[in-house]
């Protein structure tokens, strides 16, 4: 199973915590929702509503935390990609406490940044939810995609 994790984390396949940089700690992850409810998040209510100079101060001042979600970052992430997702982690990480649930938050975020980078699609149900999620984050130069039905209707 672990080779199999390796091989899929070298060709960029990055969803969840164990397809990171960091497969090697892979139960590792298990170990730090504890500190969800050790430091104050700021990251509900009118709060949840920042940019990432707001998610650069919150990880300044929440060192414990922005190092737990930083081991979710995979290797096949650009930097652009990274920010987005940190800051869809730290928005929704209070809502999954239970160690269990975080594996699903990760999911959940991989979803998100594949949509909006990649283009993949996904059912209506989830994208609703995962930008539900999302809201209020902004990504700069997002890429536009278009698919071969709309290209179709506009040559019509």
């Amino acid at each position: 199973m672990r080779a199999c994790v390796r091989a899929r984390a070298r060709a960029c396949v990055c969803v969840g915590a164990k397809y990171s940089r960091y497969s090697d700690r892979e139960a590792d992850h298990r170990q730090g929702p504890s500190l969800v409810g050790e430091l104050p998040l700021p990251l509900h209510g009118a709060n949840r509503r920042f940019g990432f100079k707001m998610v650069e101060e919150f990880v300044k001042g929440n060192r414990k935390l922005a190092e737990y979600v930083k081991t979710f970052q995979s290797f096949c992430e650009s930097d652009k990609q990274w920010k987005a997702r940190m800051e869809f982690l730290l928005r929704n990480i209070e809502a999954y406490p239970d160690p269990d649930q975080i594996d699903h938050l990760l999911a959940l975020s991989m979803v998100w940044a594949n949509h909006v980078f990649m283009g993949c699609r996904y059912s209506d149900e989830l994208l609703d939810r995962v930008n539900g999620m999302a809201e209020g984050i902004e990504v700069e130069d997002a890429p536009h995609f278009t698919t071969r039905d709309a290209v179709m209707k506009q040559q019509r």
